[in-house]
């Protein structure tokens, strides 16, 4: 780990890298201005750069970090591990009261999270929730439809407050929230309470709707505070990554959309494990099947991905692939519903 400053915390903003050199940069410039305490935590998931050391990263985050005016951490990971881990990594460094999370690719505007900041402290809030602005997005390859759906997610904020279950319900029943890490301010602890039920996992597609579920999850276990603002904190970039809509060549690149089934194998083995303990889950047997329900959606998306976007001659690996990450059984079965038939 390198490290830079040594000023207190109140809010730590974690980054985790992989391949955004080229606008790391500009992501990290926009931290600064935010008017409020904060340190900021860098972590380099095994990126290529320009050697085995990912000396292009830490270099960008050296430089950045001689004018930060604040505390400046920098991690590698060895191996890449995908943004769950990356973002473990960052979390267990981070000292602040809150935490931040901000994807290399986008940045904060001036003052978001002295906005987000000054609500929690004056509410008592644990989370603190944010418009996102979509900035950017790649006209060629986004219909005017897709924009717009990205925009109606991205500004998916409860204008008020939800407390205990209501913050679980909220987002998992009536979707009165999107369910992105960022453009939120959380409370330290209860992100770390939310951690220690993810096992380590590998897992590109999907990540945020973990962490999400596990946060929330504590959330109303807790009887923790909610509060949305109707405020832009955030501005997104949607140019490049696997969320943008791109052909599929190759196998490896296929597998990375597939890992989206260890997301809720984890989730539904480790609500089992707590009914087999007698440990309170919060969840109603409504939130479980809806739950079900969302599993069906991403297996359903991944079924649909690789129809539309894989090469023709890498179809029946792909296939097989799926297959081996989310059960044959499984597979047939959401491929034969109704609702996918149909949707």
């Amino acid at each position: 780990m390198l490290f830079w400053g040594k000023k207190q915390a109140l809010v730590s903003v974690c980054v985790p890298v992989y391949n955004s050199e080229k606008t790391l940069l500009t992501c990290l410039e926009s931290v600064k201005n935010q008017n409020v305490p904060l340190e900021l935590i860098v972590v380099d998931d095994a990126s290529p750069g320009t050697d085995n050391a990912g000396r292009s990263c830490r270099k960008i985050v050296k430089s950045f970090a001689k004018s930060a005016g604040f505390s400046v951490k920098y991690l590698r990971h060895e191996k890449n591990r995908g943004a769950v881990e990356a973002r473990r990594t960052a979390l267990y460094q981070a000292r602040g009261k809150y935490v931040s999370f901000l994807d290399s690719d986008d940045t904060l505007p001036v003052g978001a999270l002295k906005t987000l900041f000054d609500a929690a402290e004056s509410e008592g809030a644990h989370i603190v929730h944010g418009k996102g602005l979509l900035a950017s997005v790649n006209k060629e390859n986004s219909s005017l439809e897709t924009q717009q759906k990205i925009n109606e997610s991205i500004t998916a904020v409860y204008a008020g407050v939800l407390s205990g279950k209501q913050i679980l319900s909220g987002w998992l029943m009536e979707r009165k929230f999107c369910g992105y890490l960022w453009g939120k301010l959380f409370d330290r602890e209860l992100v770390l309470e939310a951690f220690n039920h993810i096992s380590p996992i590998f897992c590109v597609m999907s990540e945020d709707f973990l962490i999400t579920f596990w946060l929330l999850f504590e959330a109303s276990k807790r009887n923790s505070k909610y509060i949305g603002l109707d405020k832009y904190v955030y501005n997104y970039f949607v140019e490049q990554g696997i969320s943008s809509r791109s052909l599929i060549k190759d196998l490896s690149q296929w597998e990375k959309h597939c890992t989206a089934a260890s997301v809720f194998t984890q989730i539904f083995s480790a609500l089992q494990e707590m009914q087999e303990n007698g440990e309170q889950t919060v969840l109603t047997e409504q939130e479980l099947d809806m739950l079900h329900k969302y599993c069906n959606s991403f297996l359903a998306l991944n079924i649909k991905t690789l129809q539309q976007d894989v090469v023709s001659e890498k179809q029946e690996e792909a296939y097989a692939m799926l297959c081996d990450w989310w059960g044959e059984d499984y597979v047939h079965q959401v491929e034969s519903s109704p609702s996918f038939l149909y949707n």
